[in-house]
């Protein structure tokens, strides 16, 4: 219901070579990631929570990545908050947090980066494979400026998306998310169609001038991942046909909302 990682699914796929579980809070509303910590507690696993969804989603009153092991919220300009571009890692200590800035800035060590504060740049040493993986400061002030919006941002969006459920709601043909939206920072809304009408629904839509979009494909169906090992994946490959994504930004004209669940409602009448 959630279209998040099945935990009962990942202990039937978990050999001697995983190391990590990596699930996604589809849309910003959580998997069943209590569940999923307990599979990674029995089979000694990290999990990466996908939170590029999510951030400022909370699971019982705690926000994605204030708990488990590492989060990972993205921050490109779709998203609920932007620096333009880029992410963070949020991650539970002090050590973690230093490894993850060594290997964002070319692999340099703590010291390193402590000397060029002292304005020595050329002394420095390189203790693990690194990337550049640091924002610009313009990039940075970006996101901290839309930091100080988030919560007046979170509203909004939930006021949309509760909107939709309500007018929805009656709609036949179609499923909408299983949320009251209580904790969710949501970054799409999203439908499920049933019977093989997406695509005539999308381009009943789009007549309307209604753009709409399909979040994501399965990624099995690509060919970097086509050949590697999986289980079988019936619901992934029913809700991928099905899912179908309908207009949600943060401060959206008023009637939005309405005209297109009114064009929808005209759809399956």
């Amino acid at each position: 219901e959630s279209l998040g990682l099945d935990p009962e699914r990942v202990g039937e796929l978990v050999n001697e070579r995983t190391r990590v579980l990596l699930p996604l809070h589809f849309s910003g509303i959580p998997c069943q990631i209590a569940e999923l910590y307990d599979v990674a507690f029995e089979h000694g696993l990290r999990v990466v929570e996908d939170a590029t969804h999510a951030f400022g989603t909370a699971v019982n009153g705690r926000k994605v990545g204030s708990f488990g092991d590492l989060a990972c919220p993205s921050f490109d300009p779709v998203k609920v908050i932007t620096s333009v571009d880029g992410g963070a890692v949020v991650v539970p200590n002090a050590e973690a947090a230093a490894e993850v800035r060594e290997r964002r800035v070319l692999g340099m060590d703590r010291d390193a980066v402590d000397r060029q504060r002292r304005q020595r740049p050329w002394d420095y040493e390189v203790t693990l494979p690194g990337f550049r993986y640091h924002l610009s400061n313009v990039l940075a002030r970006i996101g901290l400026s839309q930091l100080e919006r988030i919560d007046e941002f979170i509203v909004n969006r939930r006021a949309y998306c509760r909107q939709y459920q309500g007018l929805l709601a009656g709609v036949d043909g179609i499923h909408t998310p299983p949320s009251d939206y209580e904790e969710v920072s949501p970054f799409i809304y999203w439908i499920r169609v049933e019977d093989g009408r997406r695509a005539a629904l999308i381009d009943h839509l789009r007549e309307r001038g209604i753009e709409t979009g399909i979040h994501f494909m399965p990624a099995h169906c690509y060919s970097l991942y086509r050949n590697c090992p999986r289980g079988q994946l019936p619901v992934t490959e029913r809700v991928c046909s099905e899912v179908l994504t309908l207009p949600l930004h943060s401060f959206m004209r008023e009637g939005d909302v309405e005209y297109v669940c009114e064009a929808i409602a005209d759809f399956f009448m």
